[in-house]
């Protein structure tokens, strides 16, 4: 039998969209552990919380994503939004 290493992460996994110092990639939460993944370099960069007057939290990766797959499933972003009814009260 061989020794399965911990995984760094549990499920209660927490990913946002974010920009730090400009640059765009990925917050990660996980309890006390607090991750930047820089999309790009894919490495990780433990935050301190002197680093949060630079990191800005965008939306939540699964929604986002879902949301994405959803629009163009029925057609794109611009046919949802050219076919809505423009209803005024």
């Amino acid at each position: 039998m061989a020794t399965v290493a911990n995984p760094l992460f549990s499920c209660n996994v927490l990913v946002r969209y974010c920009r730090f110092h400009d640059a765009a990639g990925y917050a990660v939460r996980d309890g006390q552990r607090r991750c930047f993944y820089i999309d790009h370099d894919a490495h990780f960069t433990l935050l301190s919380d002197a680093d949060s007057a630079h990191l800005v939290l965008l939306g939540a990766v699964e929604l986002v994503e879902q949301q994405h797959l959803l629009d163009a499933l029925h057609g794109g972003v611009a046919k949802i939004a050219c076919s809505r009814l423009q209803e005024v009260a």
